[in-house]
């Protein structure tokens, strides 16, 4: 016999279930309906390439993509409360790969995760590594260097 005390447990674990999945799955819609919306751009600066790309995170894997030259890929993750998601990427073009975090707490704090605004992170893929930027703008000096192909 199920006894009040249990019913209201299940029903509290479904709740607590349906609020996690919301909060740590990927959005194809430009917005969020709640909470902040990180917008994300992976842009392929290589000239005639064709970049192959495995996003994942620490709760979805989000599938293989290809990003061809002057294109980009994006996606959409919807914050509710503190972002402890990691996204990862596995990229390769030719014989060359490099693997790094496209989102986590490091990512948070040079974007500048506080405040309830939408936020944008940029990535660009070069020759001779990948850069980060909180701006789109396409000039050298918004880009950091994350790193180097390998």
């Amino acid at each position: 016999m199920i006894t009040f005390a249990t019913k209201r447990l299940c029903y509290l674990f479904v709740i607590l279930a349906c609020l996690t999945c919301f909060c740590i799955t990927s959005s194809n819609s430009e917005k969020c309906d709640r909470g902040i919306t990180w917008s994300f751009f992976i842009y392929n600066g290589i000239p005639n390439s064709t970049i192959n790309l495995h996003l994942t995170s620490n709760h979805v894997d989000m599938g293989y993509h290809t990003i061809t030259e002057q294109y980009e890929y994006r996606f959409v993750y919807c914050q509710l409360w503190s972002p402890d998601v990691v996204y990862i990427g596995y990229f390769s073009y030719d014989q060359r790969f490099a693997i790094f975090d496209l989102f986590n707490k490091e990512i948070v704090d040079i974007i500048g995760g506080s405040g309830r605004e939408d936020k944008y992170v940029f990535w660009l893929l070069k020759e001779d590594g990948y850069y980060l930027s909180k701006d789109e703008k396409r000039d050298e000096s918004t880009w950091m260097f994350r790193g180097r192909w390998l």
